[in-house]
C-alpha cells in the first residue's frame, strides 16, 4: 500500500475531510469583498473623471461661442443681465441677455417654476443671444455631475448648471443699464454712477487668461444667468466686505470647472471649508482665500 494515503470509508468524515474550515471561509469572503469594493471604487472614479471632462468640452464650448458672439459684432460682449425677480422670469426680459430663465434657489427646489425645466431658454435665437453660436444645443449647459431637481409638476432635472461672469457684458441688472455697479460694488462706483466698470468690449478685460467667463454654479446659488462677485475691496479684497455674492459649484472634486476669456479652462479646486460650506447667497467669508481668487479672477480695477 501507498504510504500518505488515507482513506476514509465513512460518507460524512470523507465530506468533512474535504470542506473548507472556518478560517478559510472568511478568507476567501474577505477577499471578494475587498474585489468588490476595488471595482466599485474604479468604476466611480471614472464616472466623476468622465463628468469632468463632460463638464470641460461644455464649458470650451460656451466659450468659443461667447467669443465668437463678439467677434461678429465688432468685439462688443454679448448682453449679461440679471434678472432680479423671483422667477419665473417676466416674458419681456427674452432675448435680451446671453440666455433667458430665473430659477428659484436651493436644491431641491419645491416651488414651481417653470424656468428650471426650459430648454428653449437656452436654444431658441428668440430667448437667448448665444444660441445660433452654440447651434441650438441645450445640452451643453449642464454639467452631468449637476443632479439638481426641481419642481414643475413632478420633479425634474434642472436644464443649466452654468452662469456667466457678472463683470462681463452690459444689459445691467432688471432693465437698468447702471445697476450692475451697486450689486457689484465697484470701487468708486454709486447710486448715481454711471457704470463705466463692468467689461463691454472684448478689449477691455484686463488680463483675460486671468478672468473667467463661465463657471458651475452652487445648486444653492444658481438663479439668474449671471454669476456676481463682490469687488468692493478690489484690488486689495481684505478691506472689502468679504461677501459671496453667488456660490460657485464643487462638482469636481471639490471644485470648479471655469473656461477663461483667452480660452483655456482650468479646474479650481476650493481649499478652505467656507467655500465648501456655503450653502446660500450673500455669504460672508471673512479671510477666504478662495473667495479672494474668485474675485481676483472676475474683475479687476
Amino acid at each position: 500500500m501507498k504510504q500518505g494515503i488515507r482513506w476514509v470509508a465513512n460518507p460524512r468524515e470523507r465530506a468533512a475531510a474535504s470542506a473548507f474550515t472556518l478560517t478559510e471561509l472568511l478568507v476567501v469572503l474577505g477577499v471578494l469583498t475587498l474585489l468588490m469594493m476595488i471595482r466599485v471604487g474604479a468604476a466611480g472614479f471614472n464616472q466623476r473623471a468622465s463628468d469632468r471632462v463632460v463638464c470641460a468640452n461644455n464649458l470650451k464650448q460656451l466659450g468659443a461661442a461667447w467669443q465668437a458672439y463678439s467677434d461678429d459684432q465688432n468685439g462688443n460682449l454679448i448682453s449679461n443681465m440679471g434678472m432680479g425677480t423671483a422667477g419665473p422670469m417676466p416674458l419681456s426680459y427674452r432675448g435680451l441677455s446671453w440666455i433667458s430663465g430665473m430659477f428659484t434657489s436651493g436644491n431641491p427646489v419645491n416651488a414651481v417654476n417653470s424656468d428650471c425645466t426650459n430648454t428653449l431658454y437656452l436654444s431658441e435665437g428668440q430667448n437667448a443671444l448665444i444660441a445660433p453660436y452654440t447651434k441650438s444645443n441645450y445640452a451643453i449647459f449642464k454639467c452631468p455631475a449637476d443632479k439638481s431637481t426641481c419642481q414643475n409638476g413632478p420633479i425634474l432635472p434642472r436644464v443649466r448648471s452654468y452662469s456667466l461672469n457678472g463683470a462681463l457684458g452690459a444689459n445691467g441688472y432688471a432693465g437698468d443699464s447702471n445697476a450692475k455697479r451697486l450689486i457689484m460694488q465697484y470701487p468708486g462706483s454709486g447710486a448715481s454712477t454711471v457704470d463705466t466698470f463692468t467689461y463691454t468690449k472684448i478689449t477691455s478685460v484686463k488680463r483675460p487668461a486671468e478672468k473667467f467667463v463661465v463657471l458651475d454654479e452652487n445648486p444653492n446659488s444658481i438663479n439668474d444667468p449671471l454669476f456676481f462677485t463682490d469687488q468692493s475691496g478690489a484690488p486689495n479684497y481684505d478691506s472689502g466686505r468679504h461677501l459671496a455674492i453667488d456660490i460657485p459649484g464643487s462638482y469636481h472634486n471639490l471644485g470648479c470647472n471655469f473656461i477663461f476669456a483667452d480660452g483655456h479652462y482650468e479646474l479650481r479646486e476650493w481649499r478652505d471649508s467656507q467655500m465648501l460650506n456655503a450653502q446660500n447667497i450673500n455669504t460672508s467669508m471673512p479671510g477666504s482665500t478662495d473667495l479672494i481668487w474668485l474675485q481676483s479672477h472676475a474683475w479687476e480695477p
